[in-house]
């Protein structure tokens, strides 16, 4: 899960303290890619991680409050290329990822 990707000192931290993660629900929309799938054998092994990859849309939310919502590029699970990242405040961090951290 990334949200958390911009907090901030333990101080000033506020919304990510109250986030239950036994309650968060994750939906995503988009490519994944998957590392253990072996297209010459897919019945080998039943159950895959599946990992954000290419174009997508991932929401995170707790009950009805969206705790962090991703659209843009993903590789292999993180946020990486173009994207805007929504943190549950509302605040809004558009641009260029890499590894799951912006650069501007």
């Amino acid at each position: 899960m990334m949200f958390g990707l911009f907090r901030k000192k333990k101080s000033e931290q506020q919304s990510n303290e109250s986030v239950d993660m036994n309650n968060v629900r994750v939906f995503y929309d988009g490519e994944v890619i998957c590392g253990d799938y072996d297209v010459n054998n897919p019945d080998d092994y039943p159950f895959h991680n599946l990992f954000p990859h290419g174009k997508g849309k991932i929401t995170y939310m707790e009950g009805e409050t969206i705790v962090e919502q991703y659209e843009g590029k993903f590789k292999g699970g993180q946020y990486h290329g173009l994207g805007v990242l929504v943190d549950r405040n509302g605040k809004v961090f558009e641009g260029k990822f890499r590894s799951g951290k912006i650069f501007n």
